[in-house]
């Protein structure tokens, strides 16, 4: 475990809104530092004081990833943080290690050595387990039994496997979640990884929310639209009747149209906080809004006879809606 800074002044981030940015370490992977000894977290809290055990909180994980490498923080992030703080949850956000700073132009040695550094920190387990030592070590307020995940698109399946591995995390909301790690890769895709990146294998395998939906130890949220141009509805379709065959406690709110990331925002992320807060999900907790336009799909394969024949080109994931920014100022 690494050490854990002490809490610092928070700064008003917006009215309502009271945030710090936590270095653990140099607040970001470096080279011989054990797994998670190098990263950055977001934490906010709803106005006012707050008791001991007071508050409930949500980790949310950054989305965005390829599912085999990390991501970092950004204000990009905090869209997604910010609805949880105005229903007076705290939050707490956690970056991932093996970030690709350019997903776009990046090496076969850059992913070689993103996904060994993601796959080391155990598919970002290790990060969010740091993340809440630091919650129980230094945020009081915060009750210890209303401790849930969310996360959306990948960060939606780093969600799943807290939910199958942490037994702090009392309840979890995957919005269009990647629940098979496998099926973001074809098989061409899966080869070249396997040249790149020394025991991939393990992402479809020991960090595969589909294969250990046996140990889900909280009840889960699913949610998801049915024209998800990125991550079929089929994935949380499955992912739910393989739950609920094995008597776990799942709800699966599916919604029409809106496409990968607006209806999460429109409606998933309030559901959620009224599931958080003891409510039964439905779709009339949260307005309708207009589907969103469609954005490029899961990773892509270079073929031979490019630049660097046989390298794994990764488009910018569809994840993330704005460009990442430029880290927060303390």
């Amino acid at each position: 475990m690494p050490a854990l800074p002490e809490r610092g002044p928070m700064r008003e981030l917006q009215p309502g809104v009271s945030f710090q940015e936590v270095r653990i370490g140099p607040g970001r992977p470096v080279a011989g530092l054990p797994p998670a000894h190098g990263m950055t977290l977001y934490f906010y809290l709803p106005p006012g004081s707050h008791e001991p055990g007071s508050l409930p909180c949500v980790l949310i994980a950054p989305a965005g990833s390829i599912l085999v490498t990390g991501m970092e923080l950004g204000e990009g992030d905090q869209a997604e943080h910010l609805p949880y703080v105005h229903a007076g949850f705290a939050v707490l956000s956690y970056s991932l290690d093996g970030n690709l700073a350019d997903l776009q132009s990046a090496t076969n040695d850059q992913l070689r050595k993103a996904g060994s550094e993601f796959l080391a920190a155990k598919s970002g387990l290790t990060n969010a387990r740091v993340a809440l030592e630091w919650l129980s070590a230094r945020v009081p307020e915060v009750d210890k039994e209303r401790i849930y995940a969310a996360g959306h698109s990948s960060a939606g399946t780093v969600a799943l496997l807290l939910a199958e591995n942490e037994p702090r995390i009392k309840k979890c909301a995957a919005f269009a979640p990647r629940s098979d790690v496998e099926a973001n890769f074809p098989t061409p895709q899966k080869l070249l990884l396997r040249q790149v990146i020394p025991g991939v294998d393990q992402f479809f395998t020991t960090y595969n929310p589909k294969q250990h939906a046996s140990e889900v130890g909280c009840p889960v949220l699913l949610f998801h639209a049915r024209d998800d141009s990125v991550v079929p509805v089929s994935e949380s379709l499955a992912f739910a009747e393989a739950l609920k065959g094995l008597g776990k406690d799942v709800r699966l709110v599916t919604v029409p149209s809106g496409d990968h990331h607006a209806p999460m925002m429109s409606q998933g992320i309030p559901m959620a906080i009224a599931w958080f807060n003891g409510d039964e999900p439905t779709t009339s907790q949260a307005p309708r809004q207009a589907p969103a336009r469609a954005r490029p799909g899961s990773p892509s394969v270079n073929q031979p006879g490019g630049p660097e024949p046989g390298r794994i080109r990764m488009p910018t994931p569809p994840a993330r809606r704005i460009p990442r920014r430029p880290r927060v100022p303390r």
